[in-house]
């Protein structure tokens, strides 16, 4: 009798030493289930007639595992639910954490390099009203879904307008324009091959970029055929910059966020988070089909408490 007292006093102390040394809270992992958390369920669509199956859920979930790493979740997961979605789950998330991967998993990914129509352009001039008219007829045909960029000259951006706003200490959206580009003049972000981050010529955080063999080649062909006019980079459909070409460019070029002017350190931080994101996305490459947002919840960690009083009592016992 006395052995086995003896043997459940020492079993006791130990959990007692386990857990003050803090492995209850460090070095054990609970997961969702237990700690809580949040989860956030998409639905798989594709633009094309090819059917999501279960190498097409598998391969966007490889892309999102690699752009999610760089957010350094712990115990982060991803899963397939069902044919056609996934979830993903976040054990002890706070809500700007949720806000983070939500931004990187709702990024396609599509980067283009396109020539920028506008008044001045040495080549590809047409005047405000001109523009204003192709850019309505593309709006058009997009809505009716009839337009095809490898059947028309022209396609359009959007270029947000921002500013930073002191009360929130983050940049807010002001507006936005359209742009109107040429298809027949770009190269597509699909074939690089790096991505980093860098400094602008003003020594704002900015986002690096290196073709391969073949998009250096595209690359300088394109850039040497159009110095001194406007390339703009665009992801998603919205307009990054878009600088004036100075020269042939061949592997290596910068994606510019735009200037700090106001906000100081806590505009750069947010500034360098925006860098971080948009690195970790080039590299890991366009998501195989578009994640289409469905549903978040919090899940509560009191069913975890339980579960792990029980887990003690029933060591102890």
């Amino acid at each position: 009798m006395f052995d086995n007292l003896a043997f459940k006093l020492v079993a006791i102390i130990v959990i007692l030493a386990l857990l003050g040394a803090g492995l209850g809270y460090q070095g054990l992992t609970y997961g969702i289930d237990l700690q809580g958390g949040a989860e956030i369920t998409y639905e798989l669509q594709l633009q094309t007639a090819q059917v999501v199956d279960e190498d097409l859920v598998a391969s966007t979930i490889e892309v999102l595992r690699k752009r999610l790493d760089a957010l350094a979740i712990k115990e982060m997961i991803i899963r397939p639910e069902g044919t056609d979605r996934l979830v993903i789950q976040l054990p002890g998330a706070v809500s700007g954490q949720m806000e983070e991967v939500r931004n990187m998993v709702e990024t396609a990914g599509h980067l283009d390099f396109k020539m920028m129509v506008h008044p001045d352009s040495p080549q590809y001039a047409l005047s405000e009203a001109e523009i204003a008219q192709q850019i309505a007829i593309i709006e058009r045909k997009k809505a009716a879904d009839t337009y095809d960029f490898r059947k028309e000259t022209f396609d359009t951006a959007i270029e947000i307008l921002t500013r930073w706003d002191a009360a929130t200490q983050r940049f807010i959206r002001t507006g936005e324009g359209k742009l109107l580009l040429r298809n027949d003049q770009h190269v597509s972000g699909d074939m690089l091959s790096d991505a980093y981050r860098t400094l602008d010529n003003y020594r704002n955080p900015a986002v690096g970029f290196e073709f391969g063999a073949e998009g250096a080649r595209l690359f300088g062909a394109m850039t040497a055929k159009n110095v001194r006019e406007r390339m703009s980079i665009v992801l998603d459909g919205q307009v990054s910059s878009s600088p004036v070409i100075r020269s042939q460019i061949n592997s290596r070029g910068i994606i510019e966020l735009g200037a700090i002017e106001q906000g100081g350190q806590q505009a750069r931080l947010q500034r360098e988070e925006e860098v971080k994101e948009l690195v970790a996305i080039l590299k890991a490459g366009r998501l195989p089909a578009k994640p289409v947002f469905q549903s978040q919840q919090i899940v509560g960690a009191a069913l975890g408490k339980v579960s792990i009083e029980k887990s003690k009592i029933a060591i102890m016992s």
